[in-house]
């Protein structure tokens, strides 16, 4: 055997001759079942299994998204949020932190008195976010401030949780036409990266 495996190793090129070399070791591990071949029970597939985490147990960066100083544009702000495997208890953390505002040099968009009522997607990737009157009776007004509100929470949304594709904006319950007077938020919405800096 030995002497048809020179004679084998002779013809090959050195290509071939280094793929030989190369897979030699490889067979070695998993004949001698002391490498990292070994099937079954063994340490090495105990180790990886410590290593993944749990599901709905690791908190992953999330991107909020608030507005700049001048009332420009929306800038994002990282939050790391446990992720959870229901899809609306994720996207009403999301919003429970936009609503509480930022931690950076950045502007709220959100009034603080708002709270939000429910969180409800659908299959064909619909988030409805349902929020108190108070998102528009407190809202300070102006088509700019209004704009960045509503994308604060739809660009949130669309781009952190890959579940949702639009979001529909509902106040008490009601789709109305505008949140404070000038935004069509009678269909639901697509992300505006032309508002993110």
């Amino acid at each position: 055997m030995i002497s048809n495996l020179s004679k084998y190793i002779g013809r090959l090129s050195l290509g071939g001759l280094c793929a030989v070399l190369l897979l030699v070791p490889a067979l070695v591990c998993c004949v001698s079942g002391n490498g990292l071949c070994q099937s079954g029970h063994g340490t090495a597939s105990q180790g990886i299994g410590r290593i993944l985490p749990e599901p709905g147990n690791s908190e992953y960066p999330v991107y909020l998204y608030f507005v700049d100083k001048t009332n420009s544009y929306l800038v994002s702000e990282a939050r790391n949020i446990r992720a959870m495997e229901n899809t609306r208890a994720y996207c009403r953390r999301i919003i429970k932190e936009l609503i509480d505002g930022p931690a950076a040099d950045l502007t709220r968009t959100i009034p603080e008195s708002a709270k939000l009522r429910a969180v409800y997607v659908t299959p064909d990737r619909i988030a409805y976010v349902d929020m108190t009157g108070a998102v528009s009776n407190d809202h300070p007004g102006g088509v700019r401030t209004e704009l960045m509100t509503v994308y604060s929470i739809v660009n949130t949304l669309v781009l952190n949780v890959s579940a949702v594709d639009r979001v529909k904006l509902l106040v008490d319950g009601e789709g109305g036409d505008t949140l404070a007077g000038h935004i069509d938020i009678r269909y639901p919405l697509k992300a505006d990266m032309l508002l993110v800096r």
